[in-house]
């Protein structure tokens, strides 16, 4: 899996949900990283979803990327989940946080 990955599905009510994933270092201009221009793409290209799961797996990175994508999930009229699969570190807990629910197993980690 790359380290930043959409895919896009529906629900049972036909309504278009995204599954964003962020398993990498979020950095911007390096190879193997989550960088917010990317992420601003694929969240243009599907305005009309109703529902985001980011799926987070990420020790952190450069904060200014992370406030980035922060806002524009903030931003994004769907209702937002933010899955904890592993880490959420430093400028990836941001990221998290600008869900409208967190789902955090015990055996995860947010800091």
């Amino acid at each position: 899996m790359k380290v930043f990955n959409l895919t896009t599905g529906t629900n049972d009510a036909g309504d278009k949900v995204l599954d964003l994933f962020v398993y990498g270092v979020i950095a911007q201009g390096w190879s193997d990283t989550v960088d917010a221009a990317e992420i601003a793409k694929a969240l243009a290209a599907n305005k009309d979803a109703k529902a985001i799961t980011s799926h987070i797996n990420s020790v952190g990175g450069d904060v200014f990327d992370g406030l980035a994508i922060h806002n524009m999930l903030d931003n994004h009229p769907a209702e937002i989940t933010a899955h904890i699969d592993g880490l959420a570190a430093s400028s990836a807990s941001l990221i998290a946080m600008a869900a409208d629910k967190i789902v955090a197993p015990e055996n995860t980690f947010m800091v």
